[in-house]
C-alpha cells in the first residue's frame, strides 16, 4: 500500500480539481495501481514560495501498486504540469 500526496498550484481553481484528480488516478491505474482512497485536504498557504506560487490544493491518494512501478509513476507525475510537487511513501 502506498500513499501519494500531491500539491496542485492555486492558479487552478476548486472547479479544476476533479479533472486534475482524474488525470492523477488515470496515471496510477495505467501502471496497474488500484485506488483505495482519495481525499481533498483543501487549499493551504506554503511556508515559502514554490516556483513563485504561494498557495496550493493538497490531494491525497492511497493505492496499491507493484513496487517496481513506483519509479515510472514518479516520472509521469513529474511530467504532469498540473502537479506542482508530489511525494510517494510506502505505508
Amino acid at each position: 500500500m502506498y500513499e501519494l500526496l500531491t500539491i496542485i498550484p492555486a492558479p487552478l481553481t476548486e472547479k479544476d480539481l476533479p479533472s486534475v484528480s482524474l488525470k492523477i488516478k488515470n496515471i496510477i491505474e495505467e501502471q496497474g495501481g488500484q485506488i483505495k482512497e482519495e481525499k481533498n485536504l483543501g487549499e493551504k498557504t506554503f511556508c515559502y514560495k514554490i516556483k513563485s506560487i504561494s498557495q496550493g490544493f493538497y490531494l491525497l491518494f492511497n493505492f496499491k501498486i507493484e513496487g517496481e512501478k513506483i519509479k515510472i509513476l514518479d516520472e509521469k507525475l513529474k511530467q504532469t504540469s498540473e502537479v506542482l510537487r508530489h511525494l510517494i511513501i510506502k505505508k
